[in-house]
């Protein structure tokens, strides 16, 4: 069974680089001590709605060429990939990502250091003859059109909108399984909640995830 998974916030956890930007540039968010257990996307509209978009460009660029310690995958992610892999499964890892960052990342190569973080992670654990590819898109189109190319039937992502536009001529295809990933389970370890829209399923962790897929 082909499976594609994404890369950012899906795989790779930026919460801690987030808030390592957050607290280096002095941003004043005006939220609770529990704002960074919540998912990135949730993080994101709150950054934007109580500092602006442009500040948050500056954390983006912040995070996107970080390549140190506040790095990090999320949790049990990679105990999920190497059951998928054990069952005979075949994964492609899945970025949408520009070659430069941008406001005071716009030198910095974006996409390089991408590459390097997760083809060590691949390379350090041993995933080799499970991972198909690992590809990154230069634009939302082409990451669509290469998940319709590869035809998956379980697709893993933390953008809605990636759900929606791919696989459409596939819709009604019970076997077709869309996973919409939160990862806002910072201290809920064992948390196993999902939601079920259609053949979307809305889950916070990898622990779900894996008990969902195999």
């Amino acid at each position: 069974m082909k499976i594609v998974v994404d890369i950012d916030n899906t795989l790779v956890d930026y919460r801690k680089s987030i808030e390592n930007s957050v607290k280096k540039r002095k941003f004043n968010l005006g939220v609770s001590d529990n704002f960074f257990e919540l998912d990135v996307n949730t993080i994101k509209l709150k950054i934007k709605n109580n500092l602006g978009d442009s500040s948050w460009q500056y954390i983006q660029g912040d995070i996107y060429s970080d390549y140190g310690e506040n790095i990090i995958f999320y949790k049990n992610s990679l105990k999920a990939i190497k059951k998928f892999i054990d069952r005979g499964h075949y994964i492609y890892l899945l970025s949408h990502k520009t070659k430069f960052g941008i406001k005071d990342s716009k030198e910095i190569n974006i996409l390089e250091i991408a590459q390097l973080r997760i083809f060590d992670w691949v390379i350090k654990n041993d995933l080799q003859k499970g991972i198909m590819g690992i590809i990154f898109c230069d634009t939302f189109s082409e990451k669509i059109n290469f998940i319709n190319t590869i035809n998956p039937k379980i697709l893993i992502d933390d953008l809605e909108e990636i759900h929606k536009t791919s696989l459409i001529d596939r819709k009604n295809d019970k076997s077709i399984k869309k996973f919409l990933f939160s990862g806002n389970d910072l201290n809920i370890e064992n948390c196993n909640e999902y939601r079920l829209k259609g053949n979307l399923f809305e889950v916070k962790n990898w622990n779900t995830l894996l008990r969902l897929v195999i």
